[in-house]
C-alpha cells in the first residue's frame, strides 16, 4: 500500500511539472487536480511541488558538453525507388 501511495504522489507530482512548464497557470493546475481527484491542492502547493524546477532546467540548458560524441549524419535530399 506503501509504494502504490508513493506511486500516485510521484505521478501526481509529474503531472504538475508538466503542466508548469508548459505555462498552464497555478489555479488551472488546482482544477486539473480536481478532476483527477485531488481534493485539495492549492496554488501554493503547486509552486512548492515547482521549487527549483526552474534552476534544474535553466542548469540542464546551459551546461557543457565536453564529451565526445559520435554521430550520424544522414543527406536524404535525393530519393530513389526501385
Amino acid at each position: 500500500m506503501k509504494t502504490e501511495k508513493k506511486r500516485s504522489e510521484q505521478a501526481l507530482i509529474q503531472v504538475v511539472q508538466e503542466c508548469w512548464l508548459n505555462g498552464v497557470s497555478t489555479r488551472k493546475i488546482e482544477k486539473i487536480a480536481k478532476r483527477l481527484g485531488i481534493e485539495s491542492l492549492s496554488a501554493s502547493e503547486v509552486s512548492e511541488i515547482n521549487n527549483g524546477l526552474d534552476e534544474m532546467v535553466d542548469e540542464f540548458r546551459t551546461r557543457k558538453l565536453e564529451a565526445e560524441s559520435r554521430g550520424l549524419i544522414l543527406n536524404i535530399s535525393t530519393l530513389t525507388s526501385f
